[in-house]
């Protein structure tokens, strides 16, 4: 009997520990996915994080959301990191929460009073790689607020917020303007670390943060062309030199991509671009001078333009190529020879004026024998 008891105990217990084990998974099994745009965002300063806000990263060439992502916890949060060689567009989700609804406001003026939603979108960027950003009191960060607004009225309208409007779409390679408080112009666009906040009546919801990155390796030097054009400083020629294969460069780090100039002047002064190049340690110890010792001179980027300001000399130019965080030697396109200004000697021109003024007297005296000439024979 004793025996027939610890058998039926050891059958209950294990019934037991099978459907507690049974529970379990199907708990796991039926527990909602979360977002990956709307985990709760690591910063502080988010007042509220829920599932109503989502973030959708479309692929650049098939237009649908793209897999091609990783992620990171940062010290400034958790972040979806992808290549902007892949992405093109980041689009905005609103997905009402019926037992969870935005604060009501109403219109005062009308009778009866009408309720209505009011909802807009803010733009957070920071340019800059997700291993040195510091998002949160940043001096470089870019706020643009309200950079997507929309408005319903009726009664539980919040619900028609699910369809935002078509233009509720950021475009990466595009970007969007703004001014700062001060009226300085600025921009938000490319690749760098962004967040999203979405706002209606009040009540904010913070995105994740989305880490937009540059292509970094390239293995093909850049190449190049070039043309001349009219100068804005001088009667000499400018320069523009173009990326030619743009394909490898186009998303980029354009302040990694830097154009340099040496030269020499007709009275044999040696040139360089500018004073930065002589902590260069190509340039250290030579006697160059800088060709724009005070402006600043624009130099990155897969389009230059060299203006000589004015300097005739002969000018040897280049480009390099030095992503971030490389410890390879940068990539150096070819050498192009240029000329610009006359190269005419001192001695020839003072040569050329005496031709002119002998020419000119020689035409004086003629024309004034041909006068007495004509006087005689009247």
């Amino acid at each position: 009997m004793s025996k027939l008891l610890k058998n039926k105990n050891l059958l209950i217990t294990i019934l037991v520990c099978f459907l507690a084990t049974l529970f379990l998974v199907s708990s796991l099994l039926t527990c909602p996915k979360s977002n990956i745009a709307n985990a709760a965002p690591s910063s502080s300063n988010s007042m509220q994080t829920n599932q109503n806000f989502t973030i959708s990263v479309l692929d650049r060439n098939t237009g649908y959301e793209s897999s091609k992502f990783t992620t990171a916890d940062l010290s400034f949060g958790k972040c979806f990191v992808y290549q902007w060689k892949d992405v093109n567009l980041i689009k905005f989700n609103y997905n009402p929460n019926i037992g969870d609804p935005p604060p009501k406001k109403y219109q005062v003026e009308s009778r009866p009073q009408t309720e209505y939603y009011d909802l807009s979108i803010s733009i957070e960027y920071l340019q800059e790689y997700k291993e040195k950003g510091i998002f949160d009191g940043s001096a470089e960060l870019k706020l643009i607020e309200g950079a997507y607004t929309t408005s319903v009225s009726g009664i539980d309208s919040y619900k028609t917020l699910s369809t935002l409007p078509s233009n509720f779409v950021f475009s990466i390679d595009q970007g969007r303007s703004s001014m700062t408080a001060s009226g300085q112009a600025f921009q938000i666009k490319e690749w760098g670390i962004y967040r999203f906040k979405l706002l209606i009546n009040g009540q904010e919801t913070y995105s994740d943060f989305f880490v937009i990155e540059p292509t970094k390796e390239i293995k093909e030097i850049p190449a190049y062309k070039y043309t001349t054009t009219s100068s804005e400083s001088s009667l000499h020629n400018d320069y523009i030199f173009t990326i030619t294969n743009v394909e490898k460069y186009k998303y980029i780090d354009i302040e990694k991509l830097v154009w340099y100039v040496t030269g020499k002047s007709e009275d044999g002064t040696m040139y360089i671009l500018t004073p930065e190049d002589l902590q260069l340690e190509q340039f250290v110890g030579k006697a160059y001078n800088p060709l724009y010792p005070a402006v600043p001179y624009s130099r990155n980027g897969l389009t230059f333009r060299f203006d000589d300001g004015g300097i005739a000399g002969k000018w040897d130019v280049w480009c390099e190529y030095h992503y971030e965080g490389s410890l390879n030697d940068p990539l150096k396109s070819e050498v192009a020879h240029i000329k610009t200004g006359t190269f005419i000697k001192a001695s020839t021109i003072i040569l050329i004026v005496l031709a002119a003024m002998v020419v000119a007297v020689v035409l004086v005296l003629t024309f004034a024998l041909i006068r007495a000439k004509k006087d005689k024979v009247f």
